[in-house]
This record gives C-alpha cells, structure tokens and sequence, in this order.
C-alpha cells in the first residue's frame, strides 16, 4: 500500500513514524482526518510529502460542487437547443 498525500509540515514526522510501526498485514492509520484501514498488504511504502505553504487545498467536489456543474449544463444545453434552427 501506497501513502502519497501532502500532510501540514509539523505533521510529517509523526505521519512517517505512524507508517513505519504500521503492520502491513492488517492496521489502521489516520492522516489529515482521514482514517485508512487495510488487510492483506505485504509491504507500506511512505511517499509523504509535505504541504506547500501557502498551496491551497482543493476541496472535493460535494453536492454544492454537483448542483453548479447541473446548473451549468443545463444552461448550456438550453444554449444550444434556442440556437439550433427549427
């Protein structure tokens, strides 16, 4: 298993040290609030890097992110069909 995230610079050291006692055959870490929980791994492999400052995050899309997308393709659509001739 494969941890390639960015973690928040006073973080990276307890995140390295958590993937290093980490027992691949079946354990749990949590990192950045997400909690990873695996079975069955032969090996843990740390590609942790830290956060760029100042980099901004960029959010998952969520249900307001979904509404805007439907929004705009139904906008779009809308567009295309009033300039297509009859």
């Amino acid at each position: 298993m494969i941890f390639a995230m960015t973690v928040p610079e006073g973080d990276l050291a307890a995140v390295q040290a958590a993937i290093a006692a980490a027992h691949p055959a079946s354990d749990s870490l949590t990192i950045n609030g997400e909690t990873y929980t695996w079975q069955n791994f032969e090996s843990l492999v740390d590609q942790v890097e830290v956060q760029s400052p100042g980099a901004p995050e960029i959010p998952a899309l969520g249900v307001p992110g979904l509404v805007l997308l439907a929004l705009l393709l139904v906008g779009a659509g809308a567009l295309l069909m009033r300039s297509r001739p009859s």
